[in-house]
């Protein structure tokens, strides 16, 4: 799907960023350019879970995503304050189903049969990070989960 994505900066740094943070549809379609900090890897996001309820969690990326999303807000039609426009021409931000909907389409781009959507990119994050040993607990948080038995 990345590489399906790498002609439109918007998508890829989607994908991107979906991929590092482990971060909920509603994450990336509300993030705003106030709560991004490329310079340091990360974002604040509202979402349900530990961010619900108008709180917000950090999520951490990677320089390879902080280069996306660079690409991407250099061409960013300017005003709004989402960093992930839609192509409305009011430059509102994407809606969670716009979110899935970029997905989905770019799944069909590259034939993948399996699993695509930005829930199983979560789950994928959250394998990646317990593969690799890190601690159920801090995955937990990073997941944006209130109680381990949920990640």
């Amino acid at each position: 799907m990345l590489e399906s994505a790498k002609e439109n900066p918007r998508d890829y740094a989607i994908l991107m960023f979906a991929g590092d943070t482990g971060c909920r549809a509603a994450g990336i379609a509300g993030l705003q350019l106030k709560d991004l900090d490329i310079d340091r890897g990360r974002a604040t996001v509202f979402e349900k879970g530990n961010g619900g309820n108008g709180k917000g969690r950090i999520v951490y990326f990677l320089s390879d995503t902080r280069i996306a999303l660079r690409a991407w807000l250099s061409i960013r039609p300017k005003g709004g304050e989402f960093v992930f426009t839609s192509s409305r021409k009011d430059g509102g931000g994407l809606t969670v189903t716009g979110v899935y909907e970029m997905f989905k389409r770019i799944a069909m781009e590259a034939q993948i049969r399996g699993k695509w959507s930005p829930h199983q990119w979560r789950h994928w994050r959250a394998r990646k990070w317990a593969e690799r040993g890190m601690n159920l607990g801090i995955i937990a948080q990073l997941m944006g989960h209130t109680d381990v038995k949920v990640t």
